[in-house]
């Protein structure tokens, strides 16, 4: 805190701002608000004061920038107060929910005066502000009485009152700048370096904020007249997208710079093993949207070697504003495996470049929030026998997405939903495989436990990915395991790994599993490891972190009447989206178990 003289007068006034404002308390009435509107003008103007006197104090000192940051907080709290009080009533709003650069956008200001304190409004009093370079220059505006249709005639002229229970209307059109960067958060402006933010490029005062700030704000600066006393006000609103809807109300959301065209692709990964050598293009899948009618082609940039195919042509129109389409990528003849990237763009006739996709996050609870992604898939090339399969049967987890990255590499692969398994014929699969999960996912799989388990003993193969403790708790295996508490797990992605059996035919047939396929395992190697199990199973792994004498429930095997139970709490539900590939090879192992070599 100040000393001297500055801080005697700073407790004497703040004591002041306290007693008044336990004056405006105790007389507060939810339906008498303005009667505390004088107090809260005196405060708000008593804190503004202190803060003037205290920002030109020539004393140095640690106490003076927290003590500005106090009384700008009480002050900011004064405001809002008052303006409650005074029943004013700012907002701004447009129709569109998007933008994008170089076009326009019009907004609507209204401001209500719902008290019974005129206002002053002067001439050119509102403005639009953009903390993201938006604007290619300042936007004034003027408010206006609306008609009896509740639209601004430009021949009614400015206000220069707003009288008590009247509104002032503005319906100003801005140009966003040709340059303007499309909206996404702030801390992913630049390129993520692997897990790890990049912000070299964003403003300190940003780093560590969930949300930054919005991007396009209305402002108006009005005196708001309480018996003597003119009070200025400047009053700021968020330029938002308003929807209405019978069950959940309005909804609020900030309007966003998109690209003039998205080139979405989806997926941004495909697998390319040496088991489908004879395939000789893969087809990347693209989702084309445009803010308005354009046309013209689209370019895939291949690495080097891989041969690509033609360029085709678009055309988006009012009527059509999305498309989807594919391009190929051809197969170099001599390929090593490795990870290669493909970059594709949308070229307009107007030699405009487009290679960026803004997807939303929706959840009900929260904000859609944009994400962006390069328009480019990655291609994952790996060596990959596959066992002789003809059907294999699988049961979706929890946010499965192990289907079809298994599909995608030639697995025969049938979905099988829960409900089902106690109609259908299992002993036409050679193998069934069940989601990490799915007990909790589906409980239909509860019931149909007893069938799984009895076509294992007829001689299948029964795969099941991790599944939390209650599948171990209420006896769900074929043979006895158990789970204490809620298990094992190995978070390290690189930690290592020791075989217990070098000879079991996981390791060996059709793939043999060597050092290399426990390479580039992304965020962790397993978890959800049972702790105990009976003599019939067979630990086949062990993995250990720093401190940890390692853990061997990752992956078990058991011989069942004739067929064979796997349980694996090896993360292949991020390997195998991830195009890891020791991750494809050991599952192609695991589903072999049972074929014949």
């Amino acid at each position: 805190t100040p000393a001297g003289p500055l801080r005697a007068e700073c407790r004497r006034r703040l004591q002041t701002v306290a007693e008044r404002a336990g004056e405006a308390r105790a007389s507060l009435r939810p339906a008498k608000l303005p009667e505390a509107a004088e107090a809260l003008a005196e405060i708000l103007a008593d804190l503004r004061d202190l803060r003037k006197t205290v920002g030109r104090t020539e004393t140095a000192g640690p106490g003076i920038p927290h003590l500005l940051a106090l009384l700008e907080e009480k002050e900011q709290l004064a405001f809002r107060a008052l303006t409650a009080a005074a029943g004013l009533v700012f907002d701004a709003w447009t129709e569109s929910p998007t933008a994008v650069a170089g076009g326009e956008l019009e907004v609507t200001v209204t401001l209500w005066n719902g008290g019974p304190f005129p206002l002053r409004v002067p001439q050119s009093a509102g403005s639009l502000a953009s903390s993201r370079g938006w604007l290619e220059s300042s936007h004034v505006f003027s408010l206006q009485a609306p008609d009896e249709e509740g639209r601004v005639r430009d021949s009614a002229g400015p206000l220069g009152t707003l009288d008590p229970g009247s509104r002032g209307t503005a319906t100003p059109s801005i140009r966003i700048a040709a340059d303007a960067p499309v909206t996404v958060p702030y801390f992913l402006r630049e390129p993520r370096e692997g897990p790890f933010y990049d912000f070299g490029t964003v403003d300190p005062s940003l780093r560590g904020l969930p949300f930054g700030p919005e991007p396009l704000e209305a402002i108006v600066r009005v005196e708001l007249e309480i018996g003597e006393r003119s009070v200025p006000l400047t009053l700021r609103r968020p330029v938002v997208t308003r929807n209405r809807d019978l069950a959940l109300g309005e909804t609020r959301r900030p309007i966003r710079l998109v690209p003039r065209i998205e080139v979405e692709v989806a997926p941004d990964l495909l697998v390319w093993p040496e088991n489908l050598g004879d395939r000789e293009a893969l087809e990347i899948q693209l989702r084309l949207h445009g803010e308005d009618a354009r046309s013209g082609r689209l370019d895939l940039d291949t690495p080097p070697g891989w041969p690509a195919g033609e360029s085709p042509t678009f055309v988006l129109s009012s009527s059509r504003r999305e498309l989807g389409t594919f391009l190929e990528v051809g197969r170099p003849g001599d390929i090593d495996r490795g990870r290669y990237i493909a970059d594709v763009a949308a070229v307009t006739e107007e030699n405009e470049r487009h290679a960026l996709a803004v997807p939303l996050v929706r959840h009900p609870h929260v904000r859609p929030r944009p994400v962006p992604k390069p328009s480019r898939v990655e291609i994952s090339t790996f060596d990959l026998v596959l066992p002789p399969l003809r059907r294999v049967g699988y049961v979706r987890g929890a946010a499965d997405r192990v289907p079809e990255t298994l599909s995608a590499v030639g697995i025969p692969l049938e979905e099988i939903p829960p409900g089902r398994l106690t109609e259908i014929d299992l002993g036409g699969y050679d193998a069934l495989i069940v989601g990490s999960r799915a007990y909790e996912s589906a409980p239909a799989l509860h019931e149909a436990t007893p069938r799984l388990n009895r076509y294992v003993r007829e001689g299948g193969l029964l795969l099941v990915q991790f599944q939390r403790w209650e599948y171990f708790r209420e006896g769900r295996p074929p043979v006895p395991v158990e789970m204490e508490g809620r298990g094992r797990r190995t978070t390290d992605e690189t930690a290592p790994v020791e075989i217990l059996r070098p000879g079991h035919r996981a390791f060996t047939w059709p793939n043999r599993i060597g050092p290399d396929d426990w390479e580039g395992w992304v965020q962790e190697r397993g978890l959800y490891y049972p702790t105990s199990w009976g003599e019939k199973v067979t630990p086949l792994l062990s993995l250990s972190e720093p401190g940890d004498p390692g853990q061997r429930g990752s992956l078990l095997v058991a011989e069942v009447g004739e067929g064979t139970w796997v349980y694996t709490g090896l993360a292949f539900f991020r390997q195998l989206p991830a195009g890891v590939p020791g991750g494809f090879r050991l599952f192609a192992n695991l589903l072999g178990l049972e074929a014949p070599q």
